[in-house]
């Protein structure tokens, strides 16, 4: 017979349990999205710069190649050529090429394009010439490095201040360049930059009488806000009269977007109108470092936004940024200037580079590619950091809208727009904390409980009770090993407790002390557990061959009902005449944890993705393929500092 008073009462309970059990979520898993039908900006592409001289007054005195290519054999330049343009390489779109003060040594003087250029002509030519294979494009920039010396106020190469006599010849320096590329070379040059970090007035002194060439600056020459917006003026009128109306003008690059912002570059251009309806592209380079100092200062796209209100439609280039330590950074600083700056293109700095060719130190040794002296090359890191995001943004591709609910996992995505590409997207594992997981120990000693980061001994401070702690990471977990005095020691109150996670805890275990082990007196002779040795140990997180005499504890009661089974430790001690020596061994796999990512895609009609990472350990390695379920999602245990590549797959 139906019981409706019971049925009632299953039901309110039923209810009950599962609006508790609703309240709970499992943030083991983090959040990812990716809208590829939500675009942000249309995609110019990633690109490379070869630089051939950067010091040199006198190229025939000292023919500086800081590229290298002069030193390498035939077949090793197509080798660097192929992992550059070719189909399995970075697949740039967009390239810059300096333009030196070597070119005219005196008023009316005859150009000499090709003397300090030769190599960097034959790294673009034999690159341009691999693209054609793949009908694929590029679009390059020029940037004046400096002009001759006669055209400065202190005639010397490198002279802080413009003569502002030669205006007139300074344009005419540029437009016979700029035609010599085009005309001449046949390189597809679009735009024309007036300086390269012309902003910094702070690398000359004050009084500008010295060039301060000695100590490393390369090429320069000192351009303020209003010289910035009226010689973009100039240029645009000189380069129209030459026939050369379809190469753009850029505002030349601050060393980054704070200063463009800041330092009244953007409003100088702004409030002139000529200046702003001269100008074609927006350019700057990336180096910030997020902290505000002398050479870095964090980013913004301030200024971008301040001329795309004038006139929509402005492109942003990055024209130059480090390759910091050639690792996971590098990338993440690079999502930063996609999705923090708005930009439409990004050139690192020298793709590569021949160390000693740069006058005292280089202050950006970071590349993909090393020339070394003896004829040889390398390729770091770097490149396949670098291959991961510049095969994923090509040419006429749109940034696609992402969602993270982790500000270390940072997602980059690019939409296709046409059917010789196919969207892909990066994902990012900065690895900050999960790297190691921030473990925690604690000790407890009476009522004194003693916290230790197993992740950063920096942060420890000192215990009276406790002496000569050391701690160090091993390959599954950490070792642990301190010291404290003997009459110190409460032995009916002690416990070694180990945390999974200091800041977000996924685990907790103790010694099993609780009544069913205890000390014996420290200072008596029938001590079960602590055995006296007549010699020391020493702290080094090495264990010693004398704690092989004691008697091992376990670290296994769990004290947190998360607490995953592979957490788990043990300790061993042993008393000297006034010190007792601990040895503590925690388990923890997830040392190098494993995000464990779930991603939910929307706007792809992709139903599977290859997937390619580099990490610590891989270069640019191809994991296999990842399908989306009924509601459009894969899980993905993304690995710490690493940086996976998804490509649709039609």
């Amino acid at each position: 017979m139906f019981n409706r008073s019971h049925f009632t009462l299953l039901l309110l309970f039923m209810l009950q349990y599962f609006t508790l059990n609703a309240q709970y979520r499992n943030f083991h898993t983090v959040d990812v999205q990716v809208d590829f039908d939500q675009h942000l900006a249309l995609w110019d592409g990633f690109g490379v710069t070869y630089v051939q001289t950067a010091h040199t007054s006198n190229y025939e005195k000292y023919p500086q190649e800081y590229g290298g290519f002069s030193l390498l054999k035939e077949i090793q330049k197509e080798e660097i050529i192929e992992m550059i343009f070719g189909e399995d390489g970075l697949k740039p779109g967009i390239a810059k090429i300096f333009l030196d003060p070597l070119h005219q040594e005196n008023p009316q003087g005859e150009y000499n394009h090709e003397l300090s250029t030769k190599y960097v002509l034959d790294f673009y030519r034999r690159g341009l010439e691999r693209m054609k294979v793949d009908k694929r494009s590029l679009s390059m920039i020029t940037t004046l490095y400096g002009p001759p010396a006669y055209m400065t106020r202190q005639k010397e190469m490198r002279g802080r201040d413009f003569d502002f006599r030669f205006t007139n010849e300074l344009v005419e320096y540029c437009v016979d360049w700029t035609r010599f590329l085009r005309e001449e070379q046949k390189m597809p040059l679009d735009y024309f930059s007036l300086h390269n970090e012309g902003d910094d007035w702070r690398r000359w002194p004050n009084d500008g009488l010295h060039t301060n060439f000695e100590h490393g600056h390369d090429y320069n020459l000192y351009w303020s806000p209003n010289m910035v917006a009226n010689m973009m003026v100039n240029f645009k009128k000189g380069f129209e009269k030459a026939g050369l109306e379809n190469v753009g003008i850029t505002p030349g690059e601050t060393q980054n977007w704070f200063k463009f912002y800041f330092w009244g570059y953007a409003d100088s251009i702004a409030n002139n109108p000529e200046a702003l309806a001269a100008m074609s592209l927006i350019t700057s380079h990336g180096f910030n470092g997020f902290t505000y100092g002398r050479w870095y200062s964090g980013t913004n796209n301030l200024g971008s936004d301040l001329l795309r209100k004038k006139n929509p439609g402005l492109k942003a280039w990055v024209t130059s940024d480090s390759w910091g330590k050639m690792d996971v950074d590098f990338i993440s600083n690079i999502w930063v200037q996609i999705y923090q700056c708005g930009i439409n293109g990004f050139i690192p700095w020298a793709v590569i580079q021949r160390p000693t060719n740069w006058v005292n130190n280089d202050p950006n040794p970071g590349t993909a590619f090393i020339v070394d002296e003896d004829g040889s090359y390398r390729v770091t890191k770097g490149y396949y950091y670098y291959k991961q995001v510049s095969r994923a943004g090509q040419t006429g591709m749109q940034v696609a809208k992402t969602f993270t609910m982790d500000s270390e996992l940072l997602p980059l995505a690019f939409s296709t727009t046409n059917d010789s590409e196919t969207d892909a997207f990066v994902l990012i594992n900065t690895g900050i904390t999960a790297t190691y997981r921030a473990d925690m120990l604690q000790v407890e000693n009476g009522k004194e409980k003693m916290q230790f980061s197993l992740t950063d001994p920096t942060k420890n401070r000192n215990y009276e009770k406790m002496n000569d702690l050391v701690i160090a990471k091993t390959e599954n977990g950490f070792n642990i090993e301190f010291s404290i005095e003997a009459d110190k020691l409460d032995t009916g109150h002690f416990d070694i407790i180990a945390f999974d996670g200091e800041n977000s805890t996924e685990g907790i275990i103790g010694w099993k002390q609780n009544g069913k082990l205890s000390f014996q007196q420290i200072n008596t002779s029938d001590c079960a557990f602590i055995p006296g040795v007549d010699e020391t140990p020493t702290i080094d997180t090495e264990k010693d061959a004398l704690y092989e005499a004691a008697i091992t504890q376990k670290i296994n009661e769990v004290r947190y009902s998360g607490t995953r089974e592979s957490f788990k430790g043990e300790w061993t001690a042993i008393k000297s005449s006034d010190k007792v020596y601990f040895f503590v061994n925690i388990i923890d796999s997830t040392n190098f944890q494993e995000r464990r990512v779930q991603v939910r895609m929307k706007g792809t009609t992709c139903k599977k993705f290859a997937a390619y990472r580099t990490s610590k350990d891989e270069n640019y390695f191809y994991l296999g393929e990842f399908k989306l379920d009924d509601q459009h999602r894969f899980i993905y245990n993304c690995p710490p500092a690493s940086v996976t590549t998804f490509f649709g797959i039609k």
